[in-house]
Order: C-alpha cells, then structure tokens, then sequence
C-alpha cells in the first residue's frame, strides 16, 4: 500500500493515494479469496462474477441517470438542494429499476422482507 502511495502521491496528488488505496485493496482482496478457496474449496466465482456484472451495470446506468438529472435540474431549480434531491431519486429509480430488468437476486433478498411486511396490509383490509 505504501509503495503505491508513495509512487502515485507525488505525481496526482490526493488522487494517486486514491488510486493506490484501491488497488492495495482489489490486491488483498484477491490474495484473501485465494487463501480463503483453499480452504473451503470453490466460492462459487461465476455466479459472483454475475452479480458484480448486473450490479455494476445498473449502478452505471443509474450513475448516467443522475449526471443527466443533475444537468436538467440544475438549469431550472435555484436550490442545490433541490438538485441533490433529483440527483438521489433518478438514481434510485433507476436502479432499482435496472436491477429488476436484470433479475438481480439481491434485489429479491432486499425487498423480499419489505413485500412480506407491507404486502400483507393489502390483503388484511
């Protein structure tokens, strides 16, 4: 970790220690589920890889989502405010929406206590 800081620092400032911070981590990380598969036999990696996958790509589409909501909104509302709360909606939406179309499993596991709580109010009344 150091020696990535300590080449990236002096070059790109507090960006470079942004940098090497991720990638000492992305760098533990894989040592970490090395270890860890030798000692419990496979973790499973396509289905993880499929799950990094439809998360990173919903978050994207939703990241793109709020940039554009964000550059609207800030054009007509006079409150940062306002923008901030346009910018968390559209993203949220979005992915939620995005993870839905995707068949996002944790999607289901997140909502599934939700549906369970407030679904059966429905149905009570």
């Amino acid at each position: 970790k150091k020696g990535a800081a300590l080449l990236l620092g002096p070059r790109l400032g507090h960006v470079g220690i942004s940098w090497a911070v991720s990638i000492a981590s992305v760098a533990q990380f894989c040592m970490l589920a090395v270890r860890l598969r030798k000692r419990l036999g496979p973790l499973g990696g396509m289905r993880i890889l499929q799950t990094i996958a439809k998360s990173g790509g919903a978050a994207l589409l939703a990241a793109g989502a709020a940039l554009g909501s964000v550059q609207l909104s800030a054009k007509v509302a006079t409150s940062h405010v306002v923008v901030g709360l346009v910018c968390c909606v559209s993203f949220a939406v979005v992915f939620l929406l995005a993870a839905w179309l995707l068949r996002s499993d944790e999607l289901s596991t997140v909502l599934g206590p939700l549906r369970r709580r407030f679904g059966n109010r429905r149905q009570s009344k």
